[in-house]
């Protein structure tokens, strides 16, 4: 609540620094003067802008105004160049001066508001007595009056939280538009279905990116040992290797009496395990008095590489990303036909009122009196024909005073044909 009063306040003070045409110390010193007099802040700003319209209209010849400062002993002309403070400071002078009289109070309400004058005497006693520059001096050695650079920085948040809140309510509003349209509200469940994918996809990503390093380090312990011992570990990998090449053999040939197909898939295995003995081999000459260092190092860069060489076309959730992203744009398609019709609508509403406006028709002045011979403007109230009947203090024209005789005449006509006329004329007359 502090930081939001703070940047408010500063705000509300750059704001009236440009309206009222002062000085932001200036303003922030007569700000804490009128506090201490109990001002509002909504009068005391109005009658500084007051001040600045009146010096206007008085040098535009207003009479009312102009004599106004004439009797507080104040030079218009003069006046009329100073700031706002030295102006409030001459006012305050004049009203001292004037001996406080009943007189140049009304003269002081004249220029600074009816309301909002009386007010301020106050605050024109401390700033004839006491000067603006004693008054700025006190003011700014008790913490009431922030620098220019500060009123800026706040203005600035200002202006920036009004446009972020503009824009989340446009988003808002955006949103609530989509929710009242069927295709709005298939458009946002996949999107957030998409979102649930996107989830996935990064998921599958990481697990295949940490999955490659751990390969990465069962891969360097592998080879790593394979390299020490590898003129033990090669002799029994080979008489193993033969050993179920031999056997692989026999049963191919005995299986292929039966099935070609089983017989082809042993010999593929063969095959396999022949290519991964032969590359086992390989890398134990090549790991061959290398360091489990040098290995994990090797190892770790290709699944690096391999990381960053993937393609996303691999990952098994991205075709679901995809499958969504194609739905989103066909539903956005449709939706966008919708606004579209909104806005052709809105554009022929306004051609409407812009074909209604050009045929506006000007009428030259009647040069004849304003006043109507037909109307009367009788200031009392006047009796209407015999029976009674009166007429309000407003302009009645010719032709209403004729119809309210024959009304007249027609109600004394039907108390006169009426049972018991001494008793009704009255009830039946009003």
């Amino acid at each position: 609540m502090l930081t939001r009063k703070a940047i408010e306040t500063g705000s509300q003070i750059s704001d009236m620094t440009s309206h009222l045409r002062i000085g932001t110390t200036e303003l922030q010193v007569l700000q804490s003067v009128a506090r201490d007099a109990g001002v509002d802040m909504s009068k005391f700003e109005m009658a500084l802008n007051n001040l600045n319209l009146r010096t206007a209209e008085a040098c535009e010849g207003n009479d009312k105004y102009r004599e106004a400062f004439e009797r507080l002993g104040i030079d218009l002309k003069k006046f009329a160049t100073l700031p706002i403070e030295q102006k409030l400071a001459e006012i305050a002078n004049g009203y001292k001066n004037a001996g406080e009289s009943l007189a140049s109070l009304n003269d002081v309400s004249t220029l600074l508001g009816q309301k909002a004058g009386p007010q301020l005497l106050e605050v024109l006693d401390r700033i004839s007595t006491e000067g603006m520059e004693s008054l700025t001096a006190s003011a700014i050695k008790a913490g009431e009056v922030m620098d220019e650079e500060t009123i800026a920085s706040l203005d600035r948040a200002s202006d920036e939280i009004g446009r972020w809140q503009n824009r989340l309510i446009v988003w808002f509003g955006n949103f609530l538009s989509d929710m009242g349209s069927s295709i709005g509200r298939q458009k946002w469940g996949l999107m957030i279905g998409m979102k649930f994918a996107q989830a996935g996809e990064f998921i599958e990503e990481a697990l295949r990116n940490i999955s490659n390093y751990i390969l990465a380090v069962f891969s360097s312990v592998f080879r790593y040992l394979n390299g020490v011992f590898a003129d033990f570990i090669v002799p029994i990998r080979n008489v193993f290797f033969s050993f179920i090449e031999t056997v692989g053999g026999a049963l191919s040939r005995f299986i292929s009496l039966f099935s070609e197909d089983w017989s082809n898939a042993i010999d593929n295995a063969i095959d396999g395990m022949r290519r991964l003995k032969d590359e086992a081999n390989r890398l134990a000459q090549k790991d061959k008095g290398k360091s489990f260092g040098q290995i994990f190092e090797e190892e770790t860069y290709a699944a690096a590489e391999n990381n960053a060489n993937r393609k996303r076309s691999n990952l098994w959730s991205a075709k679901s990303v995809d499958w969504y992203k194609t739905q989103i744009e066909a539903k956005e398609s449709a939706r966008e036909a919708e606004k579209q019709s909104v806005i052709s609508a809105e554009k022929l509403r306004k051609a409407k009122y812009q074909k209604a406006d050009s045929e506006v028709e000007i009428k030259n002045k009647d040069k004849r009196s304003g006043k109507s011979q037909s109307r009367y403007n009788d200031s009392s109230l006047a009796k209407i024909g015999g029976g009674g009947l009166t007429a309000a203090r407003y302009d009645v024209s010719a032709h209403q005073l004729s119809e309210a005789k024959k009304q007249s005449k027609l109600l004394q006509k039907i108390v006169e044909n009426t049972e018991k006329k001494a008793e009704t004329p009255n009830l039946l007359m009003k």
